[in-house]
């Protein structure tokens, strides 16, 4: 006839100084592995928190490009370097075509001269508009 035996209770003493019960631990996981659970949950909670952050600023960014334009996403028209017509750029208001030029017609009257003016920031931008030598040449 068999002895029944029962399995070996795996418990620890209580951390409490007065008493109160024991802490049981499964005997089939070492306590460094409890840590290590915890650890990896806590590192995948931050992950997906992070990474829901960044998708709802990334919305954010993007709800706020259709309002409010701007360099920050990237447009594949030429006129997204264009003001918006009539704005006030510094002491200029922009022609209705978005530059900074005054108003003028596409058909050229005759005696009229048109100079081509070509040129980086430093030929055009960084000079008020009265006082750009493309302006003098007019």
């Amino acid at each position: 006839m068999a002895i029944a035996r029962s399995a070996p209770d795996w418990r620890l003493p209580s951390p409490h100084p007065y008493g109160g019960g024991a802490t049981r631990i499964s005997p089939a996981l070492p306590i460094y592995m409890f840590k290590f659970k915890k650890i990896l949950a806590l590192i995948g909670q931050t992950a997906l928190i992070g990474l829901i952050s960044l998708g709802l600023t990334e919305i954010a960014f993007r709800v706020y490009n259709k309002i409010n334009p701007s360099f920050i996403f990237y447009d594949r028209s030429y006129n997204r370097f264009r003001g918006k017509p009539k704005a006030l750029d510094y002491d200029f208001t922009l022609n209705s075509k978005g530059f900074k030029d005054v108003e003028f017609n596409q058909k050229k009257s005759s005696g009229i001269y048109r100079i081509l003016g070509i040129g980086d920031s430093f030929a055009y931008g960084v000079v008020s508009y009265q006082y750009n030598y493309y302006t003098r040449v007019e």
